[in-house]
């Protein structure tokens, strides 16, 4: 079951990832890149009360967070961005487990039980949520924070 959520914390499925899961009390945390760590006042204002680290080395927050979770939901309505093509050749390369939600297309409601169930036969113990900012698809930060507070209580958390 679920005991830790990793994220970016990037504004959008990234950030409402973190938010959801605070909500329900699970542990958080994830890698941050140090651009937007200096660039955006709600990371550092938010830092230690989501135990999140920075990546100083410049290796790659997406990496790292792919690397530490063992599996990763992804949030978006354009999976053709860059950031979201980068993050599925390292979900590849590092044979990660992920699962992929549209929210213009997939209703949050069916849709949790067949996570869930990934979710169970993957036994994901720390996962990982990434996806599209809230300016490139508006609402997804609100859409995934729900989704995410389904799931998290059909699992029984």
């Amino acid at each position: 079951m679920i005991k830790k959520l990793f994220s970016g914390g990037q504004p959008g499925a990234d950030r409402a990832g973190l938010m959801a899961a605070r909500k329900m009390g699970i542990q958080t945390g994830g890698w941050v890149s140090a651009r937007d760590f200096e660039t955006d006042p709600w990371l550092w204002y938010h830092f230690g009360k989501f135990g999140m680290k920075v990546d100083e080395r410049g290796s790659g927050r997406s990496e790292q967070n792919i690397k530490v979770a063992k599996g990763t939901i992804r949030v978006a309505t354009d999976f053709g961005t860059r950031a979201e093509r980068k993050s599925l050749k390292l979900l590849l390369k590092h044979e990660k487990p992920f699962y992929d939600l549209n929210p213009a297309t997939d209703s949050s409601k069916v849709y949790v039980e067949a996570v869930a169930d990934w979710i169970l036969r993957h036994e994901i113990r720390i996962l990982n949520v990434s996806g599209n900012s809230e300016r490139a698809c508006e609402g997804i930060s609100g859409w995934t924070n729900r989704f995410l507070g389904r799931l998290f209580r059909r699992l029984g958390l």
